[in-house]
C-alpha cells in the first residue's frame, strides 16, 4: 500500500508540475484516501499529501479549497513536527500569504508572526527577511482600514 501511495503521490506531483491540475488533484486525493486507510490521522505523510493537494488547488486558483487543505495540513503538522521544521513554517507562510491576498490582514499578520517566531530559531535568513517584510505590509494595510 505504501508503494502505491508513493507512486500516486509522485504521479500527482508530475501532473501538477505539467499544469494538468485536475489530474493532479484526482491522483493526490486517491493517495490521501489510501493513506488514511493505513496511517494515523496525524501522520506527517498525510499532512504532506494535504499540502500537495492544496498547492494544486492554489495553482488552479481555487483559493477556498487550498485554504481549507492548508488549514488541515497545519493542524497535522502542529501535532507531528517541531516548531522549527521547514514543513510547518512553509504551511504557516502559505496560509499567511493566502489570507493576505484575501485582505484578511489581522489573520495574515498572526500567521506571519508565528512563522517569524519559528524562523528566528532557524538559519533561513532569506525567508525571515521575506516574512518581516510581509508583516510590515500587513501592518501598513491595517493602518489604512
Amino acid at each position: 500500500r505504501r508503494e502505491l501511495c508513493s507512486t500516486l503521490s509522485n504521479l500527482g506531483l508530475y501532473y501538477s508540475q505539467k499544469g494538468r491540475l485536475q489530474e493532479a488533484i484526482a491522483t493526490l486525493e486517491e493517495c490521501l484516501v489510501d493513506q488514511r486507510s493505513f496511517l494515523p490521522q496525524n501522520h506527517p505523510d498525510v499532512g504532506l499529501t494535504l499540502w500537495n493537494i492544496g498547492k494544486a488547488y492554489e495553482k488552479a486558483k481555487d483559493v477556498a479549497k487550498a485554504t481549507e487543505l492548508f488549514r488541515e495540513c497545519l493542524s497535522i503538522r502542529e501535532k507531528s513536527l517541531p516548531v522549527t521544521h521547514p514543513h510547518l513554517i512553509d504551511v504557516l507562510t502559505a496560509l499567511a500569504s493566502i489570507t493576505y491576498d484575501q485582505e484578511k490582514y489581522n489573520e495574515s499578520l498572526q500567521l506571519y508572526r508565528r512563522s517569524h517566531k519559528s524562523l528566528t530559531r532557524t538559519s533561513r535568513a532569506a525567508d525571515l527577511a521575506t516574512v518581516c517584510y510581509n508583516m510590515g505590509m500587513c501592518c501598513l494595510n491595517l493602518s489604512k482600514l
